[in-house]
């Protein structure tokens, strides 16, 4: 990591879209120059590269600075309520009573105030819906306008450290994720969000393939 001394934006008419068989995009200008295995490591210019080149990419991000400003439990809610949440009405929904009830507990302690629970019963497992007040609001970087379309990471998540990141993508994956053997799938319908969530897993040094699934 570098301090940067300088910092330029270049005026072009067109940027080139790279679409990686991971899943992964990258929005650069043609000049900009990757790693790749032709005749060994060299740097390529994204303008001469062909479909099916080799590019390297990093196996791991870190930052030089970290912020902490979130708890653990402040890092996991959120992530659950990128899962789970919903922005009318404010709220957070799961069928898992234990979840339900750390959750409830949650905004006891650190918002002061104990939120209506409601159940619906017509499904066949119990449905419980946590129903979120406006202090809640105060942590969530804008997530309670959102929907499952438009969920993202907020940036101070992928500013934080690794134990504050883990927290975060636990509470994610208790939402939306699912383990068959060994690997774990997570889908949703937010673009940026599954774009982020491959960033926020090489925080930690894990690589994800991403895939588009109609349904």
């Amino acid at each position: 990591i570098e301090k940067a001394s300088h910092i330029y934006r270049e005026k072009v008419k067109n940027i080139f879209k790279i679409n990686t068989r991971r899943g992964r995009i990258l929005k650069i200008t043609g000049n900009h120059q990757l790693l790749t295995f032709e005749n060994g490591f060299s740097w390529k210019k994204s303008k001469d590269l062909k479909k099916g080149d080799i590019i390297a990419c990093p196996k791991e991000f870190n930052i030089a600075k970290e912020s902490d400003e979130l708890s653990e439990d402040d890092a996991y809610f959120l992530g659950f309520y990128v899962a789970e949440g919903t922005s009318n009405p404010f709220s957070v929904c799961n069928s898992d009573k234990k979840i339900i009830d750390w959750i409830s507990n949650y905004i006891k302690n650190k918002f002061g105030y104990n939120p209506t629970i409601r159940f619906d019963k017509r499904r066949d497992n119990l449905v419980y819906t946590i129903l979120l007040r406006e202090a809640t609001k105060k942590i969530m970087f804008g997530l309670e306008n959102t929907n499952s379309s438009t969920k993202f990471i907020p940036e101070i998540i992928f500013n934080s450290n690794k134990k504050i990141i883990t927290s975060f993508l636990s509470g994610y994956i208790e939402g939306d994720g699912e383990l068959a053997e060994d690997i774990l799938t997570i889908t949703t319908k937010s673009q940026k969000l599954a774009l982020q969530l491959g960033y926020l897993f090489l925080r930690l040094g894990i690589s994800a393939t991403s895939r588009i699934r109609k349904i």
